[in-house]
């Protein structure tokens, strides 16, 4: 992450999946947003944005963390609620960065999970970023 922005908390699968991690300079590209509107699999909301345009970077993550370095209003949401993003780990496997912002500590946390897996994205509000598809722009 870029200095001034708060992680108050990296989880072991995203450690194991992403650490080390060098990412190569990648075309411009405009991130979207779309709100989850009712329980849904990777699998559903991938369908959704389409594969073309699923797959982010840690680097765009990163990019609007700094917008929101200490919790402020943006795309991000800062409401307890997941901003979730596809990443290529790695390993080349496509994994669910989730972050969001735990006011308590005051610093996003960052989690990742298998793509696939069958647990549903619950909850009306979270958010999934993409890249060149239709929505709200988020940078």
């Amino acid at each position: 992450a870029k200095p001034g922005v708060h992680i108050s908390y990296l989880r072991g699968n995203f450690k194991g999946w992403f650490l080390g991690k060098v990412e190569e300079p990648a075309a411009e590209s405009v991130l979207r947003y779309a709100r989850l509107t009712r329980p849904a699999l990777d699998d559903e909301i991938r369908a959704e944005i389409g594969v073309e345009f699923e797959q982010t970077t840690l680097t765009q993550i990163c990019a609007l963390m700094a917008l929101q370095p200490d919790g402020q209003e943006g795309a991000l949401l800062t409401n307890g609620w997941a901003n979730i993003f596809y990443v290529m780990d790695v390993g080349g496997i496509l994994r669910a960065v989730d972050i969001y912002w735990y006011a308590y500590v005051g610093g996003w946390r960052v989690l990742a999970r298998s793509v696939g897996s069958q647990g549903r994205w619950h909850g009306d509000g979270r958010r999934f970023f993409s890249r060149n598809s239709s929505g709200p722009v988020a940078v």
